[in-house]
């Protein structure tokens, strides 16, 4: 019940950000989740410490709002370059003398790219002429995938998909999340792309679909290296905010990059 509770409102937000927020207020509603999911890879991974954790979570925030920028890739560029050159000089800093102090270094640098071009992207992809209809392809086709290998996977999953990683995924759910996606995907073509062919726009969402399920996979691994389920419980029923973004942060670069390349 949380969980379905916890999907409405998450739901109800993103169809607020998305239809009356504008870009803007997208752009603002992905630069929180951007920073949201910064600070709990944060306090996973990084000591202690309120300037390093700080120089995650705003440079996570820092890239994604590059994006509203009058010349957005510059910016992010800076942007990572800044991010990189300080989170240095806070290691050199912290430096004891002894053992190691670049695992924080390199944390910041990957979680700052990790989050903060995942959010780049997706308002870029928001930005675009028709860009109202590809993010709510997007939303669409990574939900559905999400929710098809959940209740897929715990009606008929038998064969684990990667037990190291995930003991809940399995191939059968797996399987069916995909079929969803490209159900997700069709159904907003033929409600807010009328003119495109739906078993392309089938096709494409299995593809953002099976993105987004290594998006999935890439932030369990995370998890097991720091040894938790979840990346936090501030979402009821789902995890944390990483939890929930993780697929998003690599369909929506995906998905942005073939529209923009084929101008579709």
């Amino acid at each position: 019940m949380k969980r379905v509770v916890t999907s409405a409102i998450l739901a109800a937000v993103i169809v607020a950000a998305l239809f009356y927020g504008g870009v803007r207020g997208f752009a603002a509603l992905t630069m929180l989740a951007a920073a949201g999911g910064a600070w709990e890879l944060a306090r996973l991974g990084l000591p202690a410490s309120w300037t390093t954790r700080l120089l995650l979570v705003c440079g996570a925030a820092l890239v994604a709002l590059s994006s509203m920028c009058p010349h957005p890739y510059k910016a992010a560029t800076a942007s990572l370059f800044l991010v990189t050159s300080l989170s240095a000089l806070d290691a050199i800093l912290r430096y004891p003398g002894k053992g190691t102090e670049a695992g924080p270094w390199i944390l910041t640098c990957h979680g700052t790219a990790y989050l903060g071009l995942g959010g780049f992207f997706a308002v870029l992809l928001r930005a675009l002429p028709q860009g109202l209809e590809w993010t709510c392809f997007l939303v669409a086709a990574v939900a559905a995938g999400d929710s098809g290998a959940y209740y897929t996977g715990t009606i008929l999953g038998r064969h684990k998909l990667h037990p190291a990683l995930s003991s809940g995924k399995t191939v059968e759910g797996t399987v069916g999340g995909l079929v969803a996606s490209a159900a997700a995907g069709a159904a907003v073509s033929l409600l807010l792309m009328p003119g495109r062919n739906p078993a392309f726009m089938a096709f494409m969402a299995l593809a953002v679909g099976a993105v987004a399920q290594v998006g999935d996979l890439a932030e369990s691994l995370l998890k097991r290296g720091f040894g938790v389920k979840d990346s936090s419980t501030i979402l009821p029923g789902h995890g944390g905010i990483l939890d929930r973004i993780d697929g998003y942060l690599f369909a929506g670069p995906l998905l942005y990059w073939i529209v923009d390349w084929f101008k579709l």
